[in-house]
C-alpha cells in the first residue's frame, strides 16, 4: 500500500486525520454513521463523535476522493494477489502435466485422454491471463500413424514448455510451426 493514499494532507490536523483514516478503513460501503457507530463502540477516546465535525473534515479535507483512490489501491492489490496465486498454482499444473507426460505409456493412454489434459491447461490459463484465444490447435489423429509413442511425448512436452514460455513472458499467442505433421495450421477465431 502506498503512503500517498492514506497521508495526511496539508492542514489536517491530527484528529481529523485518525478520523480519515479510521474512515478509509470502513471499506468500499464505508458511511460516517457508520465510523460514528465505530466511534461509540469503543473503549477508548474518538477523534469527534460530532456528525457536523465529521462532514466538516470530510469535505474540508477531500475524504471521497482519498478514500477512492484507497479503495482502487486496495482491489489492485487484491487482483495482484489473486493471480499471482493463480499462476503458480497454474505452473504446478504445467509442471504435474509435463512430468505426466515423460512418465505416461502413451501406448496405454488415449489421444483424446493427452489433448484433454492440455485443453485443460490451455484454458485455464487463457482464462486465469484474461486471454482470449486468438488460435486453435488441432491435432489430425489420421497424420498419427507413423508417429511413434516417444515423438508423441516430446512434441506434447514441447507444446507444454512453449506455453509456459509465452506465459511467463506475458505473450497471448504463441506460434507452432506450419510444416509440422502433427498439426494443422492454427485456425483464427473470432
Amino acid at each position: 500500500m502506498s503512503n500517498d493514499t492514506l497521508a495526511m494532507v496539508e492542514n489536517e490536523t491530527s484528529q481529523a486525520y485518525q478520523a480519515f483514516c479510521d474512515y478509509a478503513r470502513l471499506g468500499p460501503l464505508r458511511s460516517f454513521s457508520k465510523l460514528l457507530t465505530f466511534y461509540k463502540s469503543r473503549s477508548e477516546e474518538s477523534p469527534s463523535n460530532a456528525l457536523s465535525t465529521i462532514k466538516y473534515w470530510s469535505a474540508t479535507f477531500d475524504w471521497v476522493n482519498r478514500c477512492k483512490a484507497y479503495d482502487q489501491e486496495r482491489e489492485q492489490e487484491l487482483e495482484s494477489s489473486v493471480r499471482e496465486r493463480r499462476l503458480s498454482l497454474l505452473d504446478k499444473f504445467g509442471s504435474l502435466l509435463e512430468e505426466a507426460i515423460n512418465q505416461v505409456n502413451l501406448d496405454s493412454v488415449s489421444l483424446s485422454q493427452i489433448s484433454g489434459s492440455l485443453k485443460v491447461y490451455l484454458d485455464a490459463s487463457m482464462s486465469l491471463l484474461d486471454d482470449m484465444p486468438v488460435s486453435r490447435l488441432e491435432i489430425k489423429t489420421d497424420s498419427l500413424q507413423d508417429v511413434s509413442t516417444g515423438d508423441l511425448r516430446a512434441k506434447a512436452t514441447e507444446l507444454l514448455s512453449r506455453l509456459k514460455l509465452s506465459e511467463k513472458q506475458g505473450e497471448n499467442t504463441f506460434s507452432l510451426p506450419y510444416n509440422d505433421n502433427l498439426y494443422q495450421s492454427p485456425q483464427i477465431t473470432a
